[in-house]
């Protein structure tokens, strides 16, 4: 696991929804929201799959449905990650023909590219 990082538990901070982890460094994960009672990391957020942004907030965040967040945790739990081997992956490869899934953080750990052109949708 990376420095800076740790699994949520035996941590008193919650952890993302997405990747299960606690981080303090926002600058590789993004800032980290708790809202409706679940904490995630931006960047997790962004680089899901099927997770559609549907505005900006005043603070120029994202803003997205709950129900599609938990709809996107209920299809990542299903799915393994290639690099670390838990469940809950939410970033497909984008590679045509590849079908791994990754945490966000693992997939940098696992030397994947992760990259974000133009509009959010």
């Amino acid at each position: 696991m990376s420095e800076g990082t740790q699994e949520a538990t035996g941590s008193r901070e919650p952890a993302c929804v997405l990747c299960g982890r606690v981080d303090d460094k926002p600058s590789i994960f993004g800032k980290r929201y708790e809202m409706y009672g679940l904490c995630f990391h931006a960047y997790c957020v962004g680089f899901a799959n099927g997770l559609c942004q549907h505005g900006i907030d005043n603070q120029n965040r994202g803003l997205f449905h709950i129900e599609h967040l938990i709809d996107l945790m209920r299809v990542a739990a299903q799915k393994l990650c290639f690099v670390c081997g838990k469940m809950g992956a939410s970033v497909t490869c984008a590679e045509p023909g590849c079908t791994r899934s990754f945490h966000f953080p693992c997939a940098q750990e696992g030397q994947c590219v992760t990259q974000h052109f133009g509009d959010h949708r």
